[in-house]
């Protein structure tokens, strides 16, 4: 202390929105007493360095909430990825299993029965129209939930895929330009 030349010291707290958030200390080369304009430049830089630092705090703080808000939707996003290709996993091993099942089934009977009355063979037929029905429809849930091109291809060759059913399904052109 004495060899930078202080002769005395004073502290002055920092306060922002009626709160303590730091405190300036300041050596002095003078002995006596700070005059009226050091002091009036003490407190005009002790109130700027308080919101500076205050606001620094609150600039840290909100960052650091944009981020647990990233990681957090990162982690819904993932869970509900997780959650879709669970789903279509289900839907394709069970359901669509039972259905094949149904169909097999059904075309063994329209077979063993050809020579029945043919109001029972048009019921079977229809039932087993209706068996390809929902297995299409079950294929085309499974593709929105969660579709194999993806898990196959990655994201560039899924959205090509899509592009192709779209423009095939609306006759608009679509292209897509990936770096992938």
């Amino acid at each position: 202390v004495e060899e930078l030349g202080i002769q005395s010291s004073a502290a002055v707290p920092l306060t922002a929105s009626g709160g303590l958030v730091g405190s300036l200390n300041l050596g002095l080369a003078q002995e006596e007493g700070l005059t009226g304009e050091q002091e009036e430049i003490i407190r005009q830089v002790s109130v700027s360095l308080a919101v500076a630092l205050q606001n620094s705090r609150l600039f840290e703080s909100v960052s650091e909430q944009r981020r647990l808000l990233r990681d957090l939707a990162s982690r819904m996003t993932s869970a509900e990825e997780e959650q879709r290709r669970r789903l279509a996993r289900e839907l394709h091993d069970r359901v669509g299993q039972i259905l094949t099942a149904i169909g097999i089934n059904l075309n063994y009977l329209h077979t063993m029965l050809g020579d029945q009355p043919q109001a029972l063979l048009d019921r079977l037929d229809e039932s087993l129209s209706q068996v390809e029905q929902v297995s299409d429809r079950i294929r085309d849930v499974m593709s929105e939930l969660r579709p194999m091109v993806l898990d196959d291809y990655g994201l560039p060759g899924a959205l090509q895929w899509y592009t192709e059913q779209f423009s095939r399904r609306t006759g608009i052109k679509v292209s897509v330009h990936t770096d992938a």
